[in-house]
């Protein structure tokens, strides 16, 4: 029954999604455990026509790409994600925090073993199709080192405000539906580097 679930999950996505906050779900917590995050301007006039040739590429490696899975397991769910509030949070994660890092081209991948999200940048000199297929198969063959890596929650610190180490599994909670203030120190960890870089601080 699980298999029939997860083929209905996939099948009901585009082979390019636009992200939004009802596909996030799907995206992130369904069967598939690789994500291809293609990262943009706004989509307005400005910025429309580009936008639109970088989505060109991603759906044309999504058509090549579609060959190479042979299971739940291979496939990469591809998506797009506009600079836009709503998206900040989403972006801040993937290592994006100002529009001038547009457009970026990141893949995930869920470690299961130790549940965590291994993230990877896309470093070529050109967003094309062909491009993203190979980054695509490197990734897989583990021939790209992780550019930023989730960890688990560490310990409370016993401080006073409450300082806590927040990850994606449950920033939610302590962030979004706390009735305290929060005040959110974004960061991430370069792996290559092994530093904590580009902070950001919002107040909820």
């Amino acid at each position: 029954m699980k298999d029939v679930v997860d083929w209905l999950v996939i099948q009901s996505l585009e082979p390019v999604s636009i992200f939004s906050e009802v596909l996030a779900y799907r995206l992130f917590a369904g069967p598939v455990k690789q994500q291809l995050l293609m990262f943009l301007p706004p989509n307005d006039d400005s910025h429309r026509e580009a936008n639109q040739k970088y989505l060109q590429e991603m759906r044309k490696a999504a058509a090549v790409a579609q060959g190479m899975y042979r299971s739940v397991e291979e496939k990469v769910l591809m998506a797009v994600v506009y600079w836009q509030e709503d998206h900040y949070d989403l972006m801040a994660a993937y290592g994006v925090y100002g529009l001038s890092q547009t457009p970026r081209v990141v893949m995930s991948q869920v470690n299961q073993e130790v549940g965590s999200v291994d993230k990877y940048l896309f470093d070529k000199d050109s967003i094309e199709s062909e491009h993203l297929v190979d980054f695509i198969q490197e990734v897989r063959g583990q021939e790209v080192d992780v550019y930023l890596k989730s960890e688990e929650p560490g310990q409370t610190l016993e401080l006073e405000p409450l300082v806590i180490k927040a990850t994606g599994s449950d920033y939610v909670s302590l962030v979004k539906e706390n009735k305290d203030n929060v005040v959110v120190l974004y960061c991430s960890l370069d792996v290559q580097f092994a530093r904590i870089c580009d902070p950001a601080v919002y107040v909820f």
